[in-house]
């Protein structure tokens, strides 16, 4: 049996952030949210289809899931992308473009174990 993958690490703008599971009662509701949205289309298309604050909420859930992890004097440490109050506080997550990529990421991440084929 394979182990199951706790994280995942994707570099945007020559940076590496690390995108960590969500428990499996959020998993499960992200799950059954988007794919209720996507209405049988790419599970993706739901983000479009939500309310602002339903997009809100769904990246708020998976960004506090992930860390820059920074690298000094050959040591690797993780560090947050979002303040207490849930606010982005990565210079590069500024741009929207790069806060998109690393939600969508986050959200397939998350989503894997719902969208693996069966044997």
């Amino acid at each position: 049996m394979e182990n199951r993958k706790t994280y995942q690490d994707i570099v945007i703008r020559e940076k590496t952030y690390r995108i960590n599971k969500l428990d499996a009662r959020s998993a499960c509701w992200l799950f059954c949210f988007l794919m209720d949205k996507a209405e049988g289309k790419a599970i993706l298309s739901a983000l479009g289809k939500c309310t602002k604050s339903e997009f809100d909420e769904v990246q708020s859930l998976v960004i506090k899931k992930v860390d820059f992890m920074d690298t000094k004097d050959g040591n690797t440490f993780p560090t947050a992308v979002t303040k207490m109050d849930g606010s982005i506080c990565d210079v590069t997550l500024e741009d929207a473009g790069n806060l998109f990529n690393l939600t969508t990421e986050a959200v397939m991440f998350n989503l894997t174990p719902f969208l693996a084929e069966k044997e």
